[in-house]
């Protein structure tokens, strides 16, 4: 399975066997998290993996990441988290998104930040979904045309609109113009919440990426500073795709 086809299945595992994972497998986690991109590289972020197997009601396993409290921090947490993500879910390993559990710290021993965290491990039930039948909001309602879609950005709104985020809230908007796809994020007014939609929202930029990548999809990412400098009613600007 590749990460394209993980972004299209993947479905939140809430229920996992008190199985260890094979020590190779283990260690091919690590080498990839070790190799995880940043949305914003001079952010200093890391994520941890904790081993919790038979700790009664407990997944077996914990992905953690820690960051510096800095301007994009919750959306760079987002999107690397969102790799691993993918990553296990196309090795048939199950995941699902958590607040902050009993039991993880809320900093590291470098005094960096929780900003979010996965549970992960060998799923009891089911570990992919049909994509028709995720709940989640139709491209009519998140995306706004104003010059025709392509089918690549179609492709890729599509795996956008299909990411995970926290309540369900999907906080993605999009508008298509000249080629570009311009994202925009739905501001929910509170600034506690405004943190865990940043997650959200990186998330998503991870699922774009990663699956343009699979699919060959050439996109460049750069904010548009006219863009930018305008205000949205219930909407923040977060940059803009530019395909091919």
């Amino acid at each position: 399975m590749n990460l394209f086809d993980a972004a299209e299945l993947r479905m939140s595992v809430r229920s996992f066997c008190q199985e260890e994972l094979n020590k190779e497998v283990l260690m091919e986690i690590d080498e990839f998290v070790s190799n995880i991109e940043r949305y914003s590289p001079e952010i200093d972020a890391d994520i941890e993996i904790i081993r919790t197997l038979g700790k009664k009601l407990r997944p077996p396993y914990y992905a953690v990441l820690y960051s510096e409290n800095k301007q994009g921090c919750y959306f760079n947490a987002g999107y690397m988290m969102q790799q691993l993500v993918l990553y296990l879910t196309s090795r048939g390993i199950g995941t699902c998104y958590k607040m902050l559990p009993v039991g993880i710290y809320n900093k590291d021993s470098l005094g960096r930040k929780y900003m979010t965290c996965i549970a992960f491990g060998v799923p009891k039930d089911d570990l992919y979904r049909n994509p028709a039948k995720a709940n989640r909001n139709n491209l009519d309602r998140i995306c706004v045309e104003k010059t025709e879609m392509t089918k690549d950005m179609e492709t890729l709104l599509e795996v956008a609109r299909l990411a995970p985020s926290s309540f369900n809230n999907q906080p993605w908007r999009f508008v298509i113009s000249e080629g570009k796809i311009h994202v925009f994020k739905r501001e929910p007014g509170n600034a506690a919440v405004n943190n865990i939609t940043d997650v959200d929202m990186g998330i998503m930029m991870a699922n774009i990426v990663a699956c343009a990548e699979e699919l060959w999809i050439d996109i460049s990412i750069k904010s548009i500073q006219d863009i930018k400098d305008k205000k949205y009613l219930n909407n923040k600007y977060v940059t803009s795709i530019k395909l091919g």
